[in-house]
């Protein structure tokens, strides 16, 4: 068969296996419990994110066109593992579907490398996120306060704003 021929097969399966790719990546990620044994502690939040590597650069100012909370993680997420939520959430449910919406939400109005805010926060939500290449970052997220660890290991802080 000619070369040419053969590259007329060719062409439509790599066009096919692009857009399976592309379709894996604007999936949205699983959401799971998988709960710590409770404590009856006080946790100060943020503490997850102080084991990774401070972020290259201090502050980033983002714009209005600013990438969602999940987006800024740099790779596709498979699985969100919450491992803890504080006792004023009542319900699995409800905090599955918070995480789901602070995932989506857009930062503002900045990126910091660091803790950037002077009020004293208590973790509401501390989860694990696993990428689709099973490498594995932090998430914690407290009324709007977000840090979380991107695919390269820094640690980033911000806020979490609906538009």
């Amino acid at each position: 068969m000619p070369r040419r021929s053969k590259m007329f097969f060719v062409y439509p399966v790599f066009a096919v296996l692009s857009l399976q790719m592309l379709g894996a990546q604007d999936r949205s990620p699983q959401i799971v419990l998988d709960l710590e044994k409770p404590s009856s502690e006080l946790r100060r939040f943020g503490v997850s994110c102080e084991h990774f590597k401070q972020h290259p650069g201090g502050e980033r100012e983002l714009g209005d066109n600013s990438p969602s909370i999940a987006e800024l993680f740099g790779a596709p997420i498979e699985v969100v593992r919450i491992r803890r939520y504080s006792k004023n959430r009542n319900r699995a449910d409800d905090v599955k579907k918070h995480v789901a919406e602070v995932l989506r939400m857009h930062p503002w109005p900045a990126l910091f490398g660091s803790v950037p805010w002077q009020e004293g926060v208590l973790a509401d939500i501390v989860a694990t996120v696993r990428f689709t290449d099973h490498t594995e970052a932090t998430f914690e997220e407290s009324s709007g306060h977000v840090c979380f660890s991107d695919h390269s290991g820094s640690a980033l802080w911000t806020r979490a704003v609906v538009r």
